[in-house]
């Protein structure tokens, strides 16, 4: 199941997701109460649930974890995170930006605005053959320092915590707003407003600079650079 540990930083994809979906479920969980607290329909409705149970060592009515846990199992299987990102293109973005461009100036390979065209395009098969390749975060597929996928990976899930965290916090002021609560809702929207784009902005820089570490260890090697000039020559 991975690492429930927030703090500890996830050692592969699968503890990633893990790691999103717990941040998800306690957000959710804030979200449920603050929910009932203000929305008496919700509560009444959740209110026969309301059965103690042990949630890591916390005693918590099952009434507020039922919805939690259904908003964080729908989130890990859906891939909610990925899926705002196809939405937005967060990660086509960076990784044109962060990872391919610099890996083919770095690997001796002239960017014009046509091969930037077509590193676009080629995005996919790039990413495989010259960055997964090497920065895999198998640990037996692993080629460069373990270390910086990992704290590439704790960024990034802290990164898309914060994603699925803004998208809990919509739902939840819709709901508030069709209970009646528009001054609450209103203000959690004007909170998120200016809170997410800031925390977004600084985690995106975190990433971008581990992405960069990998990109200077891949090159580092002189057959792993031959190799990434060859694949980025062959679009």
């Amino acid at each position: 199941m991975g690492d429930l540990n927030p703090f500890s930083s996830p050692k592969d994809y699968s503890e990633m997701l893990t790691k999103i979906a717990f941040g998800t479920f306690v957000v959710a969980l804030f979200a449920t109460y603050v929910a009932r607290k203000q929305v008496p329909e919700i509560d009444a409705a959740l209110k026969p649930y309301d059965l103690k149970a042990k949630v890591f060592e916390l005693e918590i009515a099952i009434g507020y974890v039922l919805p939690a846990a259904a908003v964080a199992i729908i989130s890990r299987a859906i891939k909610l995170h990925d899926r705002i990102s196809d939405l937005l293109g967060i990660r086509r973005r960076f990784d044109i930006a962060e990872i391919l461009l610099p890996l083919a100036r770095g690997a001796g390979v002239p960017v014009d605005a046509d091969k930037e065209a077509r590193i676009e395009k080629a995005r996919g098969s790039l990413m495989v053959s010259c960055f997964y390749a090497y920065a895999s975060s198998t640990a037996e597929k692993a080629v460069i320092d373990k270390h910086l996928i990992v704290r590439a990976l704790d960024q990034w899930s802290w990164y898309w915590i914060v994603v699925e965290a803004a998208v809990v916090a919509a739902i939840l002021a819709i709901i508030l707003t069709v209970g009646g609560q528009v001054g609450l809702a209103v203000g959690i929207v004007a909170v998120g407003a200016l809170a997410v784009p800031v925390a977004l902005h600084f985690l995106r820089k975190q990433c971008a600079e581990y992405a960069h570490r990998e990109v200077d260890a891949i090159l580092q090697d002189a057959t792993r650079k031959d190799s990434v000039s060859k694949a980025f020559c062959a679009i």
